[in-house]
């Protein structure tokens, strides 16, 4: 697995990657994303040689931190945009107990997803989010641009299937989930920067799980791109 990741690794030209963020820039006012961490350039440059930059940023009053992580994948942008939004068939592949549709159709805008994480020795987190497309982004940049954000929504334990009800009776949901997925495309490779920030509630401290929670974003950006690379995504 340590060797295919690294046959994975994408480099892509620093100078075309600075333009290509510089050509994008203006329209970055049509994100939703309520949380946008500054990416430093020197992260541009570590992922245009082909690696995951990471990094955390402190959000005043909040003991959470933003995790957020960039790189070039060698995938093209509509294929990537269509596997991440199969979140459906991601459950055994990102270690989640459970994944369901609350509210909404499959692959669309403003649906609602349910996620439950299995935790050892404390109890499990469950939560509900809210994944929004940034249509017009999407469509001012031609479709060579595209965000897909989330934000926790308040979900009854009762609005879920009867399997997730008796997953959820003993588990702690999440304090707060938001974050984003931001895409630009690069010929037929793409720019991704994905950030995360959340609230696991509870007894677990805010901070040093923020801390935690970053350390996994290269591999979660790669297991995206594999999953992209290595399935015909369902999405359209």
């Amino acid at each position: 697995m340590l060797l295919f990741g690294v046959a994975l690794a994408a480099t892509a030209d620093l100078a075309r990657v600075q333009e290509r963020l510089e050509e994008v820039s203006p329209l970055m006012g049509l994100r939703l994303a309520e949380t946008r961490p500054p990416i430093p350039d020197a992260a541009w440059t570590k992922a245009a040689a082909g690696e995951v930059a990471t990094g955390i940023a402190e959000v005043e009053g909040h003991e959470a931190k933003i995790g957020w992580g960039v790189a070039v994948v060698e995938v093209a942008i509509d294929r990537f945009w269509r596997g991440l939004n199969d979140e459906l068939y991601h459950q055994e592949l990102l270690g989640m107990g459970h994944i369901e549709l609350v509210r909404g159709s499959v692959c669309q805008d403003r649906r609602h997803v349910m996620m439950l994480l299995p935790l050892p020795l404390v109890s499990d987190r469950w939560w509900v989010v809210e994944n929004r497309y940034a249509r017009a982004l999407e469509q001012k940049s031609g479709g060579s641009v595209r965000e897909l954000s989330w934000h926790q929504v308040k979900v009854e334990a009762s609005e879920l299937s009867e399997t997730a009800q008796g997953l959820v009776e003993d588990a702690v949901p999440l304090a707060f989930n938001t974050g984003a997925w931001l895409l630009v495309a690069l010929e037929e490779q793409t720019l991704v920067e994905y950030h995360a920030w959340s609230d696991p509630g509870g007894d677990i401290p805010a901070g040093p799980a923020s801390s935690f929670a970053s350390a996994s974003i290269e591999d979660t950006i790669r297991t995206m791109e594999r999953y992209a690379t290595d399935n015909e995504p369902r999405c359209r």
